[in-house]
């Protein structure tokens, strides 16, 4: 216990340091063995859909996180689905928001041509990561099917 220990090293008072090893052997003795129970059951909580959108404007973690969850939401629940959307947008725009080509008008995490295509999933289309996954699931899903098959097209002609 290397907390007790930081605390004793700094205490000046000999009854202070006495009162507080008392109360640190009763609290031990007291506390149960596995400390989960003290605090009571852990549970996971899911960042919500919204704070998650917040966040992937600056972050392409968390628009990948959102893709993830939309992706499943959509249908494609296989891991190798996911692998090939997460890889198509990874070479398209690495996730970002604000991914802009400036050899075209394409924008956003699936490089829509031109990027304000993306306003029929959404208003705030040029800085919403939950639009643009909307929008590029759509289109994904619209013209190959899954994310494989636009990955294979991509690959055979670059781009897709």
């Amino acid at each position: 216990m290397t907390r007790p220990v930081l605390v004793l090293r700094h205490a000046r008072n000999p009854l202070l340091l006495i009162l507080v090893l008392a109360v640190a052997a009763t609290v031990a003795a007291v506390a149960p063995k596995d400390g989960a129970a003290l605090l009571g059951p852990v549970r996971a909580v899911a960042m919500s859909d919204r704070t998650m959108t917040h966040r992937a404007e600056h972050h392409p973690y968390y628009a990948r996180k959102l893709g993830h969850r939309m992706a499943h939401h959509f249908g494609w629940r296989s891991d190798r689905q996911w692998h090939c959307l997460r890889h198509l947008w990874n070479l398209e725009s690495s996730w970002r928001v604000h991914a802009d080509n400036p050899n075209n008008s394409a924008y956003g995490i699936p490089q829509a041509l031109p990027g304000s295509k993306m306003s029929s999933a959404g208003s705030h289309w040029r800085r919403n990561a939950g639009t643009q996954i909307r929008w590029g699931i759509r289109y994904v899903h619209g013209r190959y099917g899954t994310p494989c098959r636009a990955m294979r097209h991509k690959g055979a002609h670059g781009w897709y």
